[in-house]
């Protein structure tokens, strides 16, 4: 049988201990200084980068590599508190759908707003679909943040215009 008060000497000099390791201030101290000074070189990079952003200075390292990053969408971004009123010429869209597609265009890069526009675009134009005046509400909400921001993008066709005239005179008389 065990007897507690002389077997447990026994069992506790059978453990084995690792000796204590070193405090981990002396371990890792050149990681520790390398990753502070890389974190203050990137804040100090994303700050220039936002204030150049904010003064529409066109400085962009990473234009010539197709990035996501753009200056003019992160303008738009930040600094555009509220939104404009929903033009007249929308055909179909309400007040909440306008509101979440400017929402979502203004954080498109210049680059991928002239895109969009030009593939919208090419869409009405190629396709027919019973979403068509969705679609040109579309081209007409992104032509007008591409004048907003005061990039220049192709004139939309006079098929598209006329194309919109017939759907209005379409919704119109329903």
């Amino acid at each position: 049988m065990f007897e507690w008060d002389k077997d447990v000497d026994g069992l506790l000099s059978q453990v084995n201990v690792p000796p204590p390791s070193p405090p981990p201030a002396k371990r890792g101290l050149i990681r520790t200084v390398l990753l502070r000074v890389f974190s203050v070189i990137t804040l100090g990079a994303v700050a220039v980068w936002g204030g150049m952003s904010v003064y529409q200075q066109n400085w962009n390292p990473f234009a010539d590599r197709g990035s996501i990053v753009s200056l003019g969408g992160m303008r738009s971004a930040l600094f555009r508190a509220t939104l404009e009123d929903m033009p007249s010429e929308v055909l179909v869209y309400e007040d909440a759908q306008y509101e979440g597609f400017m929402h979502g265009i203004i954080g498109f890069s210049d680059a991928d707003l002239l895109d969009y526009v030009a593939a919208t675009e090419q869409d009405i134009l190629q396709i027919e679909t019973p979403v068509m005046p969705f679609l040109l509400d579309v081209a007409l909400l992104a032509r007008r943040e591409v004048e907003r921001r005061g990039l220049t993008a192709p004139e939309a066709t006079a098929e598209i215009q006329q194309l919109r005239d017939s759907i209005r005179a379409e919704l119109n008389s329903q």
